[in-house]
């Protein structure tokens, strides 16, 4: 079963932003696992004409990058800055 974390952020906020804060976050993931285990088992997707990534959460390295995601968010946006939306298929 494949669990993703959508976080949607307001209108207007660049994909170029959620992309470079992702990075970091995944950057900082690769610390702990090693860049061959987070190539393998992390995935996200951030769509081209709305505010908001989509994280694959179905892994512990995934969860993790979710994780650090969310508490750079929060730290930067505050928790009204953008929604959280778990997802399971």
């Amino acid at each position: 079963m494949k669990k993703l974390c959508k976080v949607t952020f307001i209108d207007g906020t660049e994909r170029e932003w959620i992309e470079t804060r992702l990075t970091w976050a995944i950057f900082n993931i690769e610390c702990i696992f090693g860049k061959a285990k987070v190539r393998l088992d992390a995935s996200y997707y951030i769509p081209e004409k709305k505010a908001q990534c989509l994280i694959d959460i179905s892994t512990m390295v995934g969860r993790y990058v979710a994780e650090i995601f969310i508490g750079m968010m929060n730290r930067e946006l505050g928790e009204e800055g953008f929604s959280l939306e778990r997802i399971e298929k």
